[in-house]
């Protein structure tokens, strides 16, 4: 018997998003462009300046600064994958939130709502969510936290590069 607990739910989905995820050893760290809220990336200086000095260099050169956020350049592959394709900031509690929401992905529309898509381009992890996942939930509670504007901003620096299904539709005011 399943659980109808939310947090149950969120787990089951974590394991299988995290299994679709390994199965393409992290694809998906390995192009684009990742949306840091300025103290999103912050932290992670802060756990480089006590964790490993030497790399501030070249997370700095990939980042690049705009009004409220930075977009870090993954480029052929994130500077934090260790040599197994697992994130050395995940459980430092710095990983970057976007890569927690991964496979979702949230855009603005025509009219400004938000859009939350799933990612169908790195591997099969859109398979396990739906529109009324517990999941989908949460990441729409925490880009509602975030500040929808922040989001605006963003995606009108970068619209994106990931294929996707969009999931729910999400009204915004202002």
């Amino acid at each position: 018997m399943q659980s109808s607990n939310p947090a149950d739910q969120n787990s089951r989905i974590n394991e299988q998003l995290a299994a679709s995820c390994q199965a393409t050893c992290s694809s998906c760290c390995k192009k684009g462009k990742i949306f840091l809220p300025d103290q999103q990336y912050q932290a992670i200086l802060e756990w480089l300046l006590n964790h490993s000095p030497q790399e501030i260099g070249e997370f700095e050169a990939r980042s690049e600064k705009f009004d409220g956020f930075y977009l870090y350049d993954q480029q052929d592959s994130c500077q934090f994958l260790d040599q197994a394709d697992l994130c050395r900031l995940h459980t430092h509690g710095v990983k970057p939130r976007e890569c927690f929401w991964w496979p979702l992905h949230i855009y603005t529309t025509e009219n400004t709502d938000l859009d939350i898509r799933a990612s169908t381009s790195c591997c099969e992890a859109y398979k396990h969510l739906g529109a009324d996942s517990a999941y989908v939930d949460a990441v729409e509670s925490e880009v509602e936290q975030l500040g929808v504007d922040l989001v605006r901003k963003f995606r009108a620096v970068y619209p994106g590069s990931y294929s996707g299904i969009s999931l729910r539709r999400v009204q915004v005011s202002g």
